[in-house]
């Protein structure tokens, strides 16, 4: 239980000040794109803009008490965060629960941010927006879909869906990643990527925009920490959903076995971990800025021709991933 806590605490500490590097190099890539500076002026190159975000933030004073739909979508955020530290290998000593079917464990992370939107930026006496918040809701649990099929195909060819197993088949070297190991695999990771973007690029919490009067999500008044746990918390989102694609199609957090051994002759298990640690989140990173930039140069689409492309496209192109990995995984056992 001990090493648990000091697992979850050393993550915690992690993604903290990671999170604020993620996004200095998003706020770059995007200013770049439009022609602008971006961060500059606090710290050389705006090093220390994050920072000063962080500072700015806690200054200013929020409202001194939440509703009750604010405090039970704040209650479903932390349970995703806890379930996807629980059951995905971000890095050494993760995933903390192994299951026969821990593989599809982190999706209760992705529904439980989508069913969050019905709790939060609704006002339960108004009808009009709840109903709004449940399509979204709903919305987002639909490109989910595509996610559980590739998934699923995943495990049908590692031929078993608990993490030991996947880890144990997953190849080291790049050439070798499993996105690399058989046209189905690549194609698998091309679905998840884009369902994973369109489910992160949509605001559960957003109106549809015909009423501008409706307020929730990231237009809502947010202040001071109740705006850093948002955003944290939807980033942490972000972060488990790059982190499972890094762990399913890139290899995991896993150095090559001749570099591994080659440290821990040289300095033990210790800087083994440390440099384990770098190389996942190094991966994640390119995961997450790659994400980023397919969503900003993509063109705005609606809520509802998202769900059409995950439900009409996506979806049925993850079920052909799914039967052709029964027919792949069949040949070749014969």
């Amino acid at each position: 239980m001990v090493m648990v806590t000091v697992r979850i605490l050393l993550l915690f500490g992690i993604l903290i000040p990671y999170e604020k590097i993620i996004s200095y190099f998003e706020r770059k890539i995007e200013a770049d794109m439009q022609a602008r500076v971006g961060p500059s002026l606090t710290g050389k190159f705006g090093l220390l803009q994050p920072l000063a975000d962080y500072v700015k933030l806690i200054q200013k004073s929020g409202r001194k008490m939440l509703s009750a739909s604010e405090k039970r979508w704040f209650f479903l955020q932390l349970m995703s965060m806890f379930s996807g530290l629980a059951f995905i290998p971000v890095g050494p000593g993760f995933p903390l629960v192994d299951s026969q079917l821990a593989l599809f464990l982190p999706v209760i992370a992705f529904f439980s941010y989508g069913i969050a939107g019905v709790f939060f930026g609704v006002q339960e006496e108004e009808l009009e927006k709840t109903l709004i918040a449940m399509r979204r809701s709903a919305q987002m649990v639909v490109v989910v879909v595509p996610i559980v099929l590739i998934l699923l195909s995943v495990g049908i060819f590692s031929k078993g869906f608990s993490w030991s197993v996947i880890l144990q088949k997953s190849p080291r070297f790049f050439i070798d990643w499993r996105v690399f190991s058989n046209p189905v695999q690549l194609v698998s990771f091309f679905i998840y990527f884009l369902a994973g973007s369109a489910w992160l690029s949509m605001d559960t919490m957003g109106s549809d925009g015909s009423n501008m009067e409706i307020m929730g999500g990231s237009s809502s008044m947010f202040a001071g920490a109740e705006k850093i746990l948002f955003d944290f918390s939807r980033f942490y989102l972000k972060f488990a959903w790059a982190s499972l694609a890094s762990a399913i199609f890139l290899g995991g957090y896993h150095l090559p076995q001749s570099i591994a051994d080659f440290l821990e002759q040289s300095a033990g298990s210790f800087l083994v971990d440390f440099v384990e640690w770098i190389h996942a989140l190094f991966k994640v990173g390119v995961i997450l800025l790659l994400g980023s930039l397919f969503t900003k140069i993509s063109p705005r689409y609606r809520a509802d021709q998202v769900t059409d492309l995950a439900w009409r496209v996506l979806s049925p192109m993850g079920l052909l991933c799914v039967l052709s990995a029964v027919l792949w995984t069949a040949g070749m056992d014969h």
